[in-house]
């Protein structure tokens, strides 16, 4: 709040991690003025891809959450056509939750997939990251702080992944195309957090669903 009173070279940043902390605690009226100060403010630092593209999801993760889908829509599809790397994973999961509650599961069993395959490689980088870390030269504090960063952003991706895949499983049975979704529910392992619910859903589609 005092960058933006000041009017610092970067307040334009100031009200997107503002909104950011105003998200965090579900006060959506208040993370909403702040996104939109954020995207409406000028200068070079709010004109930067990085920028744009990080005001972008949250705020379509805010439109979402008030369940304001065509404009949390065009947000998110903004973003997703921006990150062109496919790094984003979470523009491309609250894309395919726009798509879920519109109830077009095919489109949102094709944006769920391809949240897995950003969720998946962003996993994979942090354990190269991990392993290089391991054997890095630098200060042992710094080092085990750096592994346990590393090792909570495997998990939190691995899981957001096999969410991901079951996610896309659920969308394909619900458009009718069970042996896609049995594709897609083999690809959640045994051990994932997420077992249970894909398990559930394999003895619906086995039982009483039909294609």
């Amino acid at each position: 709040t005092r960058i933006i009173e000041r009017e610092y070279y970067n307040y334009p940043d100031a009200f997107y991690w503002r909104a950011w902390n105003h998200y965090q605690r579900t006060d959506l009226p208040m993370a909403r003025a702040d996104i939109d100060s954020a995207r409406g403010a000028r200068g070079g630092y709010a004109g930067t891809p990085g920028f744009r593209i990080k005001v972008l999801i949250l705020g379509g993760m805010i439109k979402y959450d008030q369940k304001q889908l065509d404009l949390a829509e065009v947000d998110l599809s903004d973003a997703v056509k921006m990150d062109t790397l496919n790094q984003q994973c979470i523009a491309r999961w609250y894309y395919g939750l726009v798509a879920f509650s519109r109830e077009t599961w095919p489109e949102a069993a094709s944006r769920f997939a391809t949240a897995s395959t950003c969720y998946r490689n962003s996993a994979n980088m942090a354990r190269k990251e991990l392993e290089a870390m391991k054997t890095a030269d630098v200060d042992e504090e710094f080092r085990a702080m750096q592994i346990i960063g590393f090792q909570a952003v495997i998990k939190e991706d691995t899981d957001q992944e096999q969410a991901s895949y079951l996610n896309t499983a659920n969308c394909h049975a619900m458009a009718g195309d069970i042996d896609k979704a049995k594709e897609w529910l083999a690809k959640v392992p045994a051990d994932s957090v997420h077992a249970l619910m894909a398990e559930q859903l394999r003895k619906l589609i086995g039982g009483s669903m039909t294609k």
